[in-house]
């Protein structure tokens, strides 16, 4: 079975109409996860650590500034470490590294912005391996009703 190291970053913000938001973009690609939404992230390459691939990939995707991208992320912020998912077909194994990511001003008017209960309920689709950490997330934050005025300095 193939293993793939993956890292990917969440980028929250709460809307005062919309509740919790999340950052995704639809996949456009010729695979079977086309039309699939996703975040910024992706594989980790040789020599890289977690936090170096999800910032690589946070810039690539997101096209924030160098200043920006120091500023968005933080190992400190690894709240769920690694998340396995074996996709049913048993071909491919998926170490998730996720990292809750500060989201910019900047980034608040960029397209994308979905509500967390329509990647939960079904709404927009999105990969197996995403399923299982939305619903920690969601059960993270409505546990932790602090987690809004947590101290995001990096």
């Amino acid at each position: 079975m193939k293993r793939i190291e993956v890292a990917i970053a969440l980028f929250l913000h709460r809307d005062d109409h919309k509740g919790i938001c999340l950052w995704g973009q639809e996949r456009q690609s010729t695979d079977k996860l086309n039309g699939t939404w996703e975040f910024p992230g992706g594989k980790i390459q040789s020599g890289e650590t977690p936090v170096s691939a999800v910032q690589r990939e946070v810039k690539e995707e997101v096209s924030l500034s160098e200043k920006q991208q120091l500023f968005v992320l933080s190992s400190k912020y690894n709240l769920f470490s690694i998340e396995d998912h074996t996709y049913s077909d048993q071909s491919l194994q998926v170490n998730l590294h996720i990292f809750l990511a500060k989201t910019p001003k900047e980034m608040l008017p960029i397209a994308g912005w979905q509500k967390l209960e329509n990647y939960l309920n079904g709404k927009l689709i999105i990969p197996a391996a995403n399923s299982k950490f939305l619903e920690k997330l969601n059960n993270y934050l409505l546990e932790n009703p602090l987690f809004w005025s947590m101290d995001w300095d990096l």
